[in-house]
């Protein structure tokens, strides 16, 4: 493991509230957004141990989602020995999180947050989920979709807390980065752009292990890089369909779904629907896993049946579980194959509603906040 997402960046950090952050050239340009500085910044100042310091918050939030979920399952009749094995054994073949631990990526942070927050929505506390959530929207934008959970239920203000959170955080990190906000500003959507160009426009080996939808569309029709003009605007009609795509779902099916069929479709469209969307970011799909075995461990023991709930289960485990290179004509499809399992699971999810009992929420779960 070389840690590159971490290490890399660090020399480039020695220019932090500084022009010289966006103008060295020394190593890999910075290309995400203002509020991820704050995170890098942390865990170098635990240098010369950043790894370490990396490390100790990903294992520590890795050991007590699973501290949390061995007891749901102990809690609900299953042996703590076979409780305690499963999650081992889960997170073992869990393919994703080796991944973004190999890469050092700040995923880890992204999916901790989601899940706490997700967590927190379940047991009544609207506003500290609407803060992981409008947080996390100020790293990456996407999971400002998940304060949908909110304004289903109608916590109005609890949403509008998200977007100030998200408001809040992404401004201050401007100011952080500086040296001043209109440059910090210019610099960091110069990076943004430079993404953009490099990954979203152009395919690249990358392209092989991408999930997304957009990735799958390149890999068919696109053979390299093609003309930035005609590839921006279909970027662009891309971004605009999946938004339209997205409401459409949300208005005509998902809102009138069960707490845990809304849960599934935001984090898969999160990580399908983006125009890249690389392994570490299947980490949420373990969220969405561990969920769904509380459900089937509920249904077991009442004796009832849900359909289709054993095809997500296995589309889940198909998707985080290590699988062999996918070569096709010279090029690898590995990414495309689990854009494939998640497009099932999205399919599933908005066909069979995810609920034990007709007069309750899935799992005992509590949805006032």
């Amino acid at each position: 493991m070389s840690f590159p997402d971490l290490v890399n960046f660090y020399p480039r950090f020695k220019y932090l509230h500084t022009e010289s952050f966006f103008t060295w050239t020394g190593v890999t340009p910075f290309m995400y957004p203002a509020t991820a500085t704050i995170p890098y910044e942390c865990f170098y100042a635990f240098a010369p141990h950043v790894v370490a310091a990396y490390l100790s918050f990903a294992f520590g939030s890795l050991t007590v989602a699973a501290a949390l979920f061995t007891r749901a399952l102990f809690r609900r009749g299953v042996r703590l020995a076979a409780a305690a094995a499963l999650v081992l054994l889960s997170l073992l073949c869990c393919y994703p999180v080796w991944f973004a631990l190999g890469q050092a990526n700040l995923e880890i942070i992204v999916w901790a947050f989601i899940a706490g927050g997700i967590a927190l929505f379940l047991t009544g506390k609207g506003y500290g989920a609407a803060v992981c959530f409008g947080l996390t929207a100020s790293l990456k934008i996407y999971p400002v979709l998940f304060l949908v959970l909110l304004l289903v239920r109608r916590q109005y203000r609890q949403a509008i807390a998200g977007v100030v959170t998200a408001a809040v955080f992404s401004a201050g990190a401007l100011m952080f980065v500086g040296p001043t906000f209109a440059a910090a500003s210019k610099g960091i959507q110069h990076g943004l752009d430079l993404f953009r160009q490099l990954y979203m426009l152009t395919v690249r080996n990358e392209t092989g292990v991408d999930h997304s939808l957009f990735a799958l569309f390149k890999r068919i029709f696109w053979r390299h890089a093609i003309d930035p003009h005609g590839a921006s605007e279909t970027l662009t009609l891309y971004l605009g369909l999946m938004a339209l795509l997205t409401l459409g779902l949300l208005v005509g099916r998902v809102w009138r779904q069960p707490v845990l069929n809304q849960i599934v479709f935001c984090t898969v469209v999160c990580v399908l629907f983006p125009p890249t969307s690389f392994e570490y970011t299947l980490l949420h799909v373990l969220t969405v896993f561990g969920a769904l075995i509380l459900l089937a461990v509920d249904t077991y023991r009442t004796g009832q049946r849900i359909p289709g709930l054993t095809a997500m289960l296995l589309c889940c485990a198909a998707t985080l579980v290590f699988l062999p290179e996918v070569i096709y004509h010279g090029k690898q499809w590995d990414g495309q194959l689990k854009c494939l399992l998640l497009v099932a699971l999205l399919v599933l999810t908005l066909r069979y509603p995810l609920q034990a009992r007709p007069t309750t929420e899935p799992s005992g779960m509590v949805t006032r906040g």
